[in-house]
């Protein structure tokens, strides 16, 4: 029986183990929690992780181990090429204790400069057949491979086919990213924005989108291929330019250990 690595986007467990809702005490004012008992928990879930991905394949494959990724916590290439990457997202305010564990975390495990924990899962993933973890459903559905959930009220394995993860990256090339500040085609070409009373100083408003299942429909129409992008794109009086940014902010198919990142060309 074959074996196999799994690879872990660790980035969220630190919130959990920090201030996630089973955190009962106050760490947001204090700098003096030990950090022993996070680094822990944080342990256990990686350990919970392995496990319960190691039972979902029994009798398919034998785990080898469990290694973890996180983002560099500074930049990413993204910001390089697009400023307003996840600008949307208020200035994080996290507790101070977050800030310390992701530091002892970061220098035991390490990471890759400039790019995110997706990046370097989704290689693992395509290119040396690691069972991925993570929550995030960039990976989930847009990368091929066996991948766990670990969403804490879905927890499941998830096997992705090269053409599903295909339609997916082309159905979010036209839907962009809200969550990211990744902005898809509008409804309307006349609008960017409805016009609407202001809002609060601080408070920004996202234009009406095409949806996944208008993205469908023009998929359908137009072609499910590059192609077919180029002319939803032109249709709603945007470029291929604005479109091929778009896809390099959500695809993660643009790093390798030898060649670092390379920006998808079409």
């Amino acid at each position: 029986m074959k074996k196999r690595w799994i690879a872990l986007d660790a980035d969220k467990l630190i919130f959990e183990c920090t201030e996630g809702k089973y955190i009962k005490e106050n760490t947001f004012d204090n700098e003096k929690v030990k950090l022993k008992p996070h680094m822990e928990r944080f342990k256990q879930l990686v350990k919970d992780t392995e496990d319960r991905i190691s039972a979902d394949m029994l009798g398919k494959c034998k785990i080898k181990g469990i290694k973890v990724f996180f983002s560099d916590p500074d930049t990413n290439f993204r910001y390089d090429i697009y400023p307003e990457y996840k600008a949307n997202r208020p200035a994080s305010d996290r507790s101070p204790l977050f800030y310390r564990l992701r530091k002892k975390l970061l220098k035991k495990y390490g990471y890759v400069k400039n790019t995110e924990a997706d990046d370097v899962v989704a290689y693992y993933v395509r290119e040396k057949n690691y069972i991925g973890a993570s929550f995030d459903k960039d990976l989930l559905y847009g990368v091929a491979g066996d991948w766990f959930d670990t969403y804490f009220a879905r927890q499941y394995m998830i096997e992705t086919t090269k053409p599903q993860a295909d339609r997916f990256n082309l159905i979010q090339t036209l839907m962009g990213d809200k969550e990211d500040n990744i902005k898809g085609l509008p409804i309307d070409s006349k609008y960017d924005m409805i016009p609407m009373n202001p809002l609060p100083e601080g408070h920004t408003r996202q234009p009406f989108k095409v949806t996944e299942k208008v993205a469908i429909e023009m998929l359908d129409e137009y072609g499910w291929n590059w192609e077919g992008i180029i002319q939803a794109y032109k249709s709603k009086g945007k470029t291929e330019e604005q479109a091929l940014l778009t896809r390099r902010l959500t695809d993660m198919t643009q790093w390798s250990p030898k060649k670092g990142i390379r920006l998808i060309k079409l």
